[in-house]
């Protein structure tokens, strides 16, 4: 009698799933921009978006579109505060 070879998981996961990289793009992840960012020493990197970080992290970027691209960011982060009306207690 022949015993049957057990399958890994990553094979199970190939077939249901397939073998796709996972991401649209293939760049860096934001969790790895957010790190670089803070290894830059860049005030506020959290409320910016992959792209966003992704344009600061670029070289050759002047300190000037940095700081644009962080207002930006921080204008819609704030304006996303106090939008909701609190419900009232009866």
């Amino acid at each position: 009698m022949v015993a049957k070879q057990k399958k890994s998981i990553s094979e199970i996961h190939d077939k249901y799933y397939g073998n796709k990289k996972h991401g649209k793009d293939g760049g860096p992840s934001r969790a790895y921009l957010m790190e670089e960012a803070r290894k830059k020493d860049i005030k506020n990197f959290r409320v910016l978006n992959k792209l966003e970080l992704s344009e600061i992290m670029t070289i050759g970027v002047t300190q000037q579109r940095i700081d644009e691209i962080i207002a930006g960011a921080v204008a819609r982060w704030k304006a996303g505060w106090g939008k909701r009306k609190k419900a009232v207690l009866a």
